[in-house]
């Protein structure tokens, strides 16, 4: 109730703040400002439209991963767009039609600049796996229940917008209003463990049924050199199908992969000065709310922003930021006796305080231009983390994260830029164990066109990671493990080659390699202690991407262009020499071995008279070297024929 009043107080604060300003800013007497009138003729543009009705000839055989963003049906579609500007209307309409699950709209409707509409929906179709479970051994202690064995899961996917936006004449006060509404059905794999000792782990398929939707109202004005804007947004997302499964163990039925539907508010209140000028300025700040309907937790977050542009002179820009954050989560202090309507929930469960927590981030950025061609930046960041409630989930009270960056930006010829940006970083009692203590990062690009017909682009990037201690949890005890150090290597690289006026050649090749060793706590090991520290872990996974498009128009009015991926991944994941009372930890040895080949051909013959057709043949072969099971195979045949007018 008390959350219910604050909002509807934000929304009268919106229309009292607002309008008054907006009444004040107007000329008292009509007579005080006498302005030439100026009428303008607005020109005469002739209307536009295109159609292009199309088939899809799908096939594909395997698992469903070489089609993994297909719809796998094969299927009639089209493409429909208008456009037409009776002034002072503005009409823009656009529809793309791949299959029932793939698509896009998109409808405007502007009327001078008092008005204007819009409408937005895309559609998207994305298979999952059906991941086996990998039985952990030979031991009774571990076992498997693969329920969905053969199963196909998918899910829909789409994501509707509606924006209107209403403007006084002759004068800027704008009120808008933003809808979303975001839909998800379809089947999932569940996982889960449904007892202790043996440890049986369970697949089984799960039916979902998702919306969220958000609505935000608001109104902007300028009063003068200064823009204000205030807006108020409600959202929540509503859970349909298996919102709970349920387990039974022993003599009891308990309740698990609960979905909870949750609902919130934000109330924003934005100001600027112009964006042109020496000296520019911003503010935001904003109240979220959130509520977990069925647990009852509630969250409230306060954020606070400010912005300095200063430019003293031309060639030097100083940028400075502040960003407060402050999160107060309440959760109930037990589940309750009969949680649910569970009565195996015979007493009330101790659950622990969640953590509050404010965040302050400081930051300046220094831009010169040195001289002609060479630009330097240099960059400070200072964030501080306070927590409360911090002991209960061992974590550190606070943590502090200091980052300095260097940039050169330089063209010695005007064929040639270089650019080079080195960033160290720093984390004081970091609260994670994926969060490094030191961390240093470098990145070079060059861009290099040393003909008209030549173009070239290469860019490297490393980053190394280090951690001296990690922390573990075991039963509530602290357990202390060392050394946790990371390697990125990034590179690619782009040429392109205009060999005629008709054929261009374009080859790519990227390269990405990341390699993580760390300690790794092992629990319930049948020793005393019940933990094991494996140490020296290594985690190491490569990728190779290699790229050729070929661009070649052999007549006029036809264009034919190539497209050739081939990637090849490797991955490995392997435990160190463990106490022999650990057999069964053998089997989290893991390797990836995958290969994927892309081929896309495309040909486009432009008739006469607004007329074209095309096709479109598209091939995808994926090759699992570990497991076979998801080896798949997929072609697509797109073929259209359009008109414009």
């Amino acid at each position: 109730m008390k959350a219910g009043m604050h909002r509807w107080k934000l929304l009268l604060m919106l229309f009292l703040l607002l309008t008054p300003l907006y009444l004040y800013a107007q000329p008292q007497d009509e007579n005080q400002y006498e302005e030439p009138v100026y009428v303008y003729e607005y020109p005469e543009i002739s209307p536009e439209v295109f159609i292009r009705p199309n088939y899809s000839f799908l096939k594909e055989s395997g698992s469903n991963k070489a089609g993994e963003f297909w719809y796998l049906h094969s299927s009639i579609g089209g493409d429909v767009l208008l456009k037409a500007f009776p002034f002072p209307h503005r009409i823009h309409m656009e529809l793309e039609v791949l299959n029932k699950k793939d698509y896009f709209g998109d409808i405007r409707y502007a009327y001078k600049d008092i008005a204007l509409l819009r409408g937005l929906t895309r559609g998207l179709y994305h298979n999952l796996d059906n991941k086996t479970l990998i039985d952990a051994g030979s031991s009774p202690q571990y076992t498997i229940e693969q329920r969905d064995a053969g199963k196909e899961y998918g899910i829909s996917n789409n994501i509707s917008n509606l924006f209107l936006r209403l403007k006084t004449p002759d004068y800027p006060f704008h009120i808008f209003i933003d809808t979303q509404i975001i839909k998800r059905d379809g089947t999932i794999q569940q996982r889960y463990l449904s007892s202790y000792l043996p440890l049986n782990r369970v697949s089984m398929e799960r039916d979902i049924e998702w919306e969220s939707k958000a609505v935000t109202i608001g109104a902007n004005t300028h009063l003068g050199p200064v823009e204000l804007e205030l807006s108020h947004g409600e959202k929540r997302l509503d859970v349909k199908g298996e919102r709970l499964l349920e387990n039974s163990y022993g003599a009891n039925i308990y309740p698990h992969n609960l979905i909870p539907e949750l609902k919130g508010s934000t109330t924003t209140f934005k100001i600027h000065t112009s964006y042109t000028g020496q000296f520019v300025a911003s503010a935001t700040i904003s109240r979220t709310e959130r509520e977990n309907q069925d647990s009852g937790a509630k969250a409230d977050y306060f954020t606070g922003a400010a912005d300095i542009t200063y430019m003293p002179q031309v060639n030097l820009t100083i940028f400075l930021r502040y960003r407060h954050k402050n999160s107060e989560i309440d959760n109930p202090d037990a589940i309750p006796a009969n949680y649910l309507g569970y009565p195996s929930y015979a007493s009330p469960i101790p659950v622990r305080p969640a953590i509050d927590s404010t965040t302050d981030t400081v930051s300046g950025t220094v831009r010169y231009r040195l001289a002609k061609g060479i630009t330097l930046y240099g960059e400070y960041s200072g964030e501080k983390v306070h927590r409360s409630n911090s002991e209960a989930w061992k974590l550190p009270e606070d943590t502090t994260k200091n980052t300095l960056s260097f940039t050169a930006s330089l063209r010695p010829l005007n064929s040639l830029d270089l650019k080079a940006r080195y960033t160290h970083q720093e984390i004081d009692a970091p609260a994670y164990n994926n969060q490094p203590e030191t961390s240093d990062e470098g990145r070079i690009s060059v861009n290099w066109r040393p003909t008209q017909r030549i173009n070239s682009l290469l860019t490297y990037s490393i980053a190394l990671q280090k951690r001296d201690e990690i922390n573990f949890i075991d039963d509530g005890i602290e357990v202390k493990a060392k050394d946790r150090d990371l390697k990125r290597e990034k590179f690619f690289g782009s040429f392109t080659f205009i060999l005629t006026e008709r054929l261009t050649f374009s080859p790519t090749y990227a390269y990405i390699r990341n390699r993580t060793r760390q300690d790794l706590l092992y629990d319930n090991t049948g020793t005393i202690p019940e933990y094991h520290i494996d140490n020296n872990v290594l985690y190491r996974d490569t990728s190779h991407i290699y790229g050729i498009n070929l661009n070649y128009v052999p007549v006029e009015r036809l264009n034919l262009n190539t497209d050739i991926t081939y990637t090849i991944s490797k991955g490995t994941f392997y435990p160190g020499v463990l106490i022999s009372d650990i057999k069964e930890i053998k089997a989290l040895e893991a390797e990836a071995d995958i290969k994927e080949t892309g081929i896309t051909i495309r040909t486009e013959y432009d008739m006469k008279r607004g007329w074209s057709a095309g096709i479109r043949y598209t091939f995808i072969n994926y090759n699992d070297g570990i497991n076979d099971t998801l080896d798949s195979e997929a072609h697509l045949i797109f073929m259209s024929l359009s008109k414009r007018w």
